[in-house]
């Protein structure tokens, strides 16, 4: 089942910038910079003034979409998880300041620092893997290592961490995220980022990518009724290299 995700925040983009593109074309230079100080709120007389914009976002009141019925199951392995099949399981459950990582195949491995999880798919080039991620942390988070598609089942999950992203995969593959019904699902980033607990054959932090709360190299496709209630404080609240 196909979920449709919207960011407020892009869409204030693209309005912005089709009203600057339409100036542009159509405006003298004149008429240019008074529709440029109608949206920052200057007069132009103080040079180097700064935009100001509101980009707060609501705190999430409960609701969840109403058309979940109208969801159907395709035969497209690439975006439907109900046609692929997940032999090898990773559960994980969180718990303060430890976790409990339990796995069905013994060649998915895994490293565990406090509540900060790395599970590694990619030395093994294990396939047909759902992670199941539940419980609670103030301190931790999960990195992901693979060169195969996934699924990620998000199952009642609240996750802060300290360090970074809540969620960070080095996959480029893409994850099935699917939120499991009747629960939310909490995740939220540190505001300044520090090295990881763990890399994978001596890489640093200068040779991964880390731009969200929730970031992936790989594809995103969201299924489920569940709720996901991302918290970006450091810049994007969920980020994809090639797509979401």
């Amino acid at each position: 089942m196909i979920r449709r995700i919207y960011f407020r925040v892009v869409g204030i983009m693209i309005v912005l910038m089709t009203v600057i593109g339409l100036c542009i074309s159509s405006c003298s230079k004149d008429d240019l910079s008074k529709q440029l100080q109608s949206l920052d709120g200057t007069d132009g007389t103080e040079e180097g003034s700064e935009s100001v914009f509101d980009v707060s976002i609501e705190e999430y009141n409960g609701e969840t979409a109403d058309d979940a019925s109208a969801d159907i199951v395709g035969s497209d392995e690439d975006f439907y998880w109900e046609v692929n099949t997940f032999t090898s399981t990773v559960d994980i459950t969180y718990n303060g300041t430890t976790a409990t990582v339990v796995s069905n195949d013994d060649d998915i491995l895994y490293d565990v620092s406090g509540a900060h999880v790395t599970v590694d798919m990619q030395t093994n080039s294990v396939k047909n893997v759902e992670i199941i991620v539940s419980g609670k942390s103030d301190d931790g988070s999960l990195k992901i290592y693979g060169e195969k598609k996934f699924k990620l089942t998000l199952d009642g999950v609240d996750l802060t961490s300290s360090s970074g992203p809540a969620i960070n995969s080095q996959c480029k593959k893409r994850i099935f995220v699917h939120l499991a019904e009747g629960t939310t699902n909490r995740l939220t980033d540190a505001a300044t980022y520090s090295d990881d607990s763990y890399y994978l054959n001596g890489a640093t932090a200068d040779d991964e990518d880390r731009k969200g709360c929730f970031f992936s190299e790989g594809n995103l496709v969201f299924s489920g009724t569940g709720v996901l209630v991302v918290q970006g404080n450091q810049k994007h609240g969920g980020h994809s290299r090639t797509g979401i």
